[in-house]
């Protein structure tokens, strides 16, 4: 792994858990840009799995927004926001779709009612009501009683594989040094400091 494409990945990652320390909510959200084949942009708050190696690993249905947008036009931009750092990063990337059993592992990690709601909202359209969505929970909590969830057939993992990792200190009047770590066309990365 390249030595500065590393001190970002571990540098995301300690803000995370920073974060968590000091009672930030779903620390591990961001919010995660996508645009369709034509470049219509959109955006959604997103849980983000894992960080690995390299990437950002998340969960999507394959089938329907986010999931259809990243393999129509497989680049994404994720925010993360930390109110109580005064802090938010940028990652921007390719986006590749993992393999049917690297999903299956992710999946396993899942909290079950994570894995459960997954389920249900598979089988419920937009305009349902929130109380058949609840419904589908308690049908799929029965079916599986307290066997392991299997992954949700449409539900697959992906990771964002950056390009760009970009930290932003938001507190202060934003008077703080911004940096910017790229991967240049050879590959390598790189360091880039701008002021506000």
């Amino acid at each position: 792994m390249d030595p500065i494409f590393q001190t970002a990945i571990e540098r995301l990652a300690s803000l995370i858990e920073e974060a968590r320390s000091r009672g930030a909510d779903e620390a591990s959200s961001a919010a995660l840009a996508t645009a369709t084949a034509d470049a219509r942009p959109s955006v959604r708050m997103v849980g983000v799995e894992r960080i690995s190696s390299s990437g950002l690993v998340l969960f999507a249905n394959t089938e329907t927004g986010k999931g259809q947008q990243m393999q129509m036009n497989p680049r994404a931009s994720l925010c993360f926001y930390w109110r109580v750092l005064q802090y938010e990063v940028i990652v921007e990337g390719e986006v590749g779709l993992l393999s049917e059993a690297e999903s299956d592992a992710e999946w396993n990690k899942l909290p079950r009612e994570t894995s459960l709601g997954h389920w249900a909202s598979d089988q419920i359209k937009e305009s349902a009501e929130p109380a058949a969505l609840k419904q589908n929970v308690e049908t799929y909590r029965a079916q599986f009683d307290w066997d392991r969830v299997p992954r949700a057939p449409s539900w697959r993992a992906f990771e964002i594989r950056p390009d760009r990792i970009s930290f932003w200190p938001t507190g202060w009047q934003r008077l703080r040094v911004r940096e910017h770590y790229l991967k240049s066309a050879t590959g390598s990365w790189v360091l880039a400091k701008d002021n506000p």
